[in-house]
């Protein structure tokens, strides 16, 4: 049990930290070049 736990909080880890970084790196983008659409 602890080690399928330990999977799905590293799965969660796995996906969900790059997808913030990449939406940080997106809402970045936006604030630099404002002429660009979302």
């Amino acid at each position: 049990m602890c080690h399928w736990l330990s999977l799905s909080v590293t799965i969660e880890v796995v996906v969900i930290l790059p997808d913030r970084a990449f939406l940080r790196y997106r809402e970045y983008q936006t604030v630099t070049s404002p002429t660009s659409s979302n």
